[in-house]
């Protein structure tokens, strides 16, 4: 057995008509038109898990149960609270980066060679005297 279950959407502090909003239930949903109402078939005597969401809203979560005939629930959602826009973070003045510590230069191989090889010819032509 099924009964009809009519659900009503309102804005808690002001008690208007929020259209727009889903209401799911267990896999099964509706979206309520200008009045704030829309309506499901569920299964009688069966409880159910019940989800409402709009935009500028606070989602509502809930059990209901769905009795042996018709029923209607009434949902009261808070508007979300405003939050001011994000300012992005202040950037520190941009520092060169670190340089690391520079080891002393060690003289280039090819003038140590040369050098090597100066004073071996030199010892040589003093030798050959």
């Amino acid at each position: 057995m099924t009964v009809n279950v009519t659900f009503e959407v309102v804005d808690k502090s002001t008690n208007d008509p929020v259209s727009g909003a889903t209401v799911s239930v267990d896999g099964s949903s509706c979206v309520t038109g200008s009045d704030g109402t829309c309506s499901i078939e569920l299964e009688a005597r069966t409880y159910y898990t019940l989800t409402v969401t709009a935009p500028g809203y606070e989602s509502y979560e809930g059990r209901i149960y769905s009795g042996g005939g018709d029923k209607s629930f009434t949902v009261h959602l808070e508007k979300e609270e405003e939050q001011p826009p994000e300012q992005p973070p202040e950037q520190p003045p941009e520092q060169p980066p670190e340089q690391p510590p520079t080891e002393p230069k060690k003289p280039n191989l090819l003038i140590l060679l040369v050098a090597i090889i100066s004073v071996v010819i030199i010892f040589y032509l003093l030798r050959r005297r």
